[in-house]
């Protein structure tokens, strides 16, 4: 007896040591995120380099579009709600064409506009590992080397005049540092940031500086609602840790999540990457070892968004919303 095809591609999946998305599945999901995308504006970006920020549409089809945002050398942060983003502007001496000089007395870290421009420069005189700003853009909280073999989680205003540590790590192992940025989050209202540290997920409380644990994994992020935290288990599954029970629920089976999730403006959807072998087999041209997903809460179903070149640094991406500033300008 012939296998059929639905187990011929199981058992492909199998030997290729990857889970192959389910295609009844995954359709319907698609669907639902091209119609966020028409009617809710949403979508995805990252840092491309060059000033350059790659916006992923959710339609299924990965379309791309790329705004300019001048002298943007970098990106920490985007803050979905505001199309406010906290990026280093080491590149600000490539405006001085455009801004004079007022374009060289900023900061090392400022937030800009998505339409271009430069909002407010930040009190930070160096540039941190991580770094995320509040949803009220008033808070920093910045992942930094404190000295050469020591890493510290802090936060504070913007202006960086006051800050208060969270942490202190050292990472020296034999005089070589040996350290993986991990990543944080504000909870909505700013009271407290969700954090990991040696395998362990804590929350913060910024008022009274105590800590508690809440999961076993790493790289949090608080939902916008203010109910749930996504972060990733020891095993690379993406986990739902919901606030009211302190229960934590597994999203992902059989897929080696890498990155760091992030939630939709409405809560409704994670963003996450995923690592497999069988995309390389898939893109022969390209080659690429990772891929750009969006699983839904509410009943788990998962939908490939973007499949980029393997040169590509894709653990930084963020939810934008997708208005008239990311329209690339005309020539």
């Amino acid at each position: 007896m012939r296998p059929s095809a639905r187990a011929t591609k199981l058992i492909l999946c199998l030997v290729l040591g990857s889970c192959c998305i389910d295609d009844a599945t995954a359709d319907p999901l698609a669907k639902d995120l091209a119609l966020q995308t028409t009617k809710e504006g949403l979508g995805i970006a990252r840092f491309a380099g060059n000033s350059q920020i790659e916006f992923v549409s959710l339609d299924g089809k990965a379309t791309l579009r790329t705004i300019i945002v001048p002298g943007l050398d970098g990106l920490y942060d985007i803050q979905a709600s505001t199309q406010v983003l906290l990026g280093s502007n080491r590149g600000l001496l490539s405006a001085l064409s455009k801004d004079g000089i007022a374009a060289v007395l900023t900061s090392s870290v400022a937030l800009f506009t998505l339409g271009g421009r430069q909002v407010k420069p930040t009190g930070l005189s160096t540039w941190p590992l991580l770094a995320v700003v509040s949803p009220k853009l008033d808070l920093l909280a910045v992942l930094a080397y404190s000295s050469p073999t020591r890493v510290s989680l802090r936060y504070g205003p913007l202006d960086w005049i006051s800050t208060r540590e969270v942490f202190t790590l050292d990472v020296g192992e034999g005089g070589t540092v040996n350290y993986h940025a991990e990543s944080f989050s504000w909870s909505p209202d700013e009271q407290f940031l969700v954090y990991s540290l040696k395998g362990q997920v804590y929350v913060s409380d910024t008022t009274n500086g105590t800590r508690r644990s809440i999961a076993e994994g790493t790289d949090p992020c608080w939902s916008p609602d203010g109910e749930s935290i996504s972060y990733l288990s020891k095993n690379q599954d993406l986990m739902i840790y919901r606030l009211a029970t302190g229960v934590s629920q597994r999203l992902t089976k059989s897929y080696t999540v890498v990155g760091y999730p992030k939630w939709s403006p409405d809560s409704q959807y994670v963003l996450f990457t995923r690592s497999s072998l069988i995309l390389a087999i898939r893109n022969l041209l390209t080659m690429p070892t990772t891929e750009f997903m969006v699983i839904r809460v509410s009943d788990r179903a998962v939908a490939s968004v973007y499949t980029p070149g393997g040169a590509m640094d894709n653990r930084r991406f963020f939810w934008v919303r997708a208005d008239s500033k990311l329209t690339p300008p005309q020539h």
